[in-house]
């Protein structure tokens, strides 16, 4: 059994003061080689989209603003999304795939912003029968730590309390 790193947005529009660290967090993780397949989702925000257009939010629809950084950039593979969740059919080929035929039990998840995407993402894999393993510490929100500490809350409640660890040690 191959073992994924699903690295959720880390883009220039959401590195922050409040991600920044967040970002050099999953570049060391990312470098220790610990993992068999590293997946990169990339937000593509949009004109007309439910966040533009229910909540106002214009923000990452440039090339610039959606760039990847770090060494998510290198990634083996990357998911376009459009939403929340980085769970699609494209995420779903590429782990069966890498996982021989199967889907696998388990994937790390680590990035930005904890109480969204990250969230939104972890709840779909668990929904379809994938462990989600959300390393705590190598997450991160844009509005600082009241809103990381908000979805670590309700992931708790989603997920479980079990399926987040704190320190991951490569």
């Amino acid at each position: 059994m191959k073992k994924f790193l699903l690295v959720i947005d880390i883009q220039r529009g959401f590195i922050n003061e409040n991600t920044a660290c967040v970002k050099e967090k999953i570049d060391s993780l990312i470098r220790s080689k610990a993992f068999d397949c590293v997946i990169a989702s990339v937000y593509r925000n949009y004109r007309g989209s439910p966040i533009s257009s229910f909540m106002g939010w214009r923000e990452m629809m440039t090339d610039e603003e959606q760039e990847l950084v770090g060494e998510a950039a290198n990634a083996d593979y990357f998911i376009n999304k459009t939403t929340y969740s980085a769970y699609c059919d494209e995420l779903a080929e590429i782990l069966k795939t890498e996982n021989g035929g199967t889907m696998p039990d388990c994937v790390y998840i680590a990035g930005v912003d904890t109480e969204c995407c990250v969230l939104m993402t972890a709840a779909e894999l668990f929904e379809k029968g994938i462990r989600p393993v959300v390393l705590t510490d190598y997450c991160g929100s844009t509005g600082g730590n009241d809103s990381h500490n908000a979805g670590i809350l309700s992931l708790e409640s989603i997920i479980g309390k079990s399926n987040l660890i704190a320190h991951y040690t490569p």
